[in-house]
């Protein structure tokens, strides 16, 4: 089928010469290899749409649900969560509606909360200002982290250094 004008890297020679050529390594590889696919559009652009948590009577966890913005960061553990909050609710015998109630509970809010700072730190003009902006209030920061990351996600303290010692 036609690829969509918006997908800017939709087949091979377009990530090699777009996507691939601003990393030298990555470009000097991609020069020698090839690609058995037509199109690359499943790597080429993210739907951060959230589907119900429940459809056709299944249950769906993780990126099934909603691809966690990048701006999370947490994107691993929440699948492990919604997984086990999936477990839970089948052993426990919960309804399609209740399942999904719970799932918009657990991870609505987090959802929100970074799908309005993400244009923040992903705009070309609004990042550098953005990232300032969080270094210098660690409240406003610790906030985000807490709201993205839900209550059992601990902050960390400090900068990101190796171990001394």
């Amino acid at each position: 089928g036609r690829v969509p004008a918006e997908w800017k890297f939709a087949n091979w020679a377009q990530l090699r010469d777009g996507a691939f050529a601003t990393n030298g390594a990555l470009g000097a590889w991609a020069r020698q290899a090839s690609s058995r696919l037509e199109s690359h559009v499943g790597a080429a652009r993210f739907d951060f749409a959230t589907r119900p948590p429940v459809r056709d009577g299944r249950w769906y966890a993780g990126d099934a649900v909603q691809l966690i913005p990048p701006f999370v960061g947490d994107g691993m553990a929440m699948a492990l969560e919604g997984g086990e909050l999936a477990g839970e609710g089948l052993l426990a015998g919960w309804s399609d509606a209740r399942y999904g109630g719970e799932w918009r509970r657990r991870f609505g809010a987090r959802i929100r909360v970074a799908r309005a700072l993400h244009p923040l730190l992903w705009a070309e003009r609004l990042h550098e200002p953005s990232i300032a902006l969080l270094s210098r209030l660690p409240g406003f920061a610790g906030w985000v982290y807490a709201r993205t990351r839900g209550a059992a996600a601990m902050p960390r303290g400090g900068s990101c250094q190796a171990p001394s010692g």
